[in-house]
Order: structure tokens, then C-alpha cells, then sequence
């Protein structure tokens, strides 16, 4: 489970304030228990708005795990990438890096990198986005390995 959370720059101070008051007993408790850090640093907002992603696991233990959501920023002085890109019209990986501000949010979650697809509203996992391929498809294009250009896209 996923939930979004803005970053609040006044209830960062007070948090500061807390841990200074408390010698390092506050920040403690929040490294322990990510839910108290995004609770009491961040608001509730959407997760296509959030700063900060709160992940929840499904079992019993509903363990709570905090990550930053991070940016992938394109070069435009760079143009290579973008004819690679150009090339990929039915992928969606090219639907997400094309776009008014050439840029793409992620998070990582256990070393795997989930991208936002503004277009569903969800994070996807990156070795899925180009999910709409047959096996031999994705050989006869891939079998011998990524072109530089598209190296440097991926």
C-alpha cells in the first residue's frame, strides 16, 4: 500500500526543534518508526504530489517504510538520447520520457526502480514498461545487446 505525503517546511523545524529538546531521543524514534516521520514532517496529498511515498506491507506485520520521490532529469543539450527515444514510438517507456518537462519521477523500493506513469496515476516497475513485446520480439530487437544510445536512455 502507497501513500503520499508533501513535505511541510514549518513542521520540519519543529521536528528540529523536538530533536534538540529531546537530545537526539526524537530522531530515534522516527528512524524506528518511518509512519511518525512522515506523520509528523509531511500532509497527506496525492501520490502524483508527494514528495515522500509511505509504503505499507499487506501482511501481518503492516511494516511501514518511507522513500523519497526522486527525479530522472534529461540532458537536452545531449541529443542522442532523444533519437533513440524518437525510434521507440509503441514503448512506454517513451511515453513517460517524452513530455513537457523532460524529466521522470521515481522511487526505489529493495534496488528496484518504480517510475510514475502519469497516464494510469500509479508507479511502475521499470522492467515492465515495455511489457507490450512477445519473447521474440524482445529478441530479435535486444538479442544482441542495448545500442550506446540506448544504454544511455535506460
Amino acid at each position: 500500500e502507497l501513500f503520499g505525503y508533501k513535505k511541510e517546511p514549518l513542521r520540519k523545524i519543529l521536528c528540529i526543534f523536538g530533536y534538540i529538546l529531546s537530545l537526539g531521543i526524537l530522531k530515534m524514534i522516527f528512524y524506528w518508526k518511518p509512519e511518525l516521520d512522515a506523520w509528523c514532517h509531511c500532509v497527506p496529498c496525492s501520490l502524483e504530489a508527494a514528495d515522500v511515498i509511505l509504503l505499507r506491507t499487506t501482511d501481518e506485520f503492516k511494516k511501514y517504510t518511507m522513500k523519497k520521490v526522486k527525479w530522472i532529469q534529461l540532458d537536452p543539450s545531449d541529443d542522442s538520447p532523444n533519437v533513440e527515444i524518437s525510434t521507440m514510438k509503441n514503448a512506454d517507456l517513451h511515453k513517460l520520457l517524452i513530455g513537457p518537462e523532460d524529466r521522470v519521477r521515481y522511487i526505489e523500493v529493495q534496488k528496484t526502480r518504480y517510475v510514475w506513469d502519469p497516464s494510469e496515476g500509479f508507479f511502475k516497475k521499470i522492467g515492465v514498461l515495455e511489457g507490450n513485446h512477445s519473447c521474440s520480439d524482445i529478441y530479435t530487437k535486444y538479442g544482441l545487446g542495448l545500442s550506446k544510445e540506448e544504454q544511455k536512455v535506460r
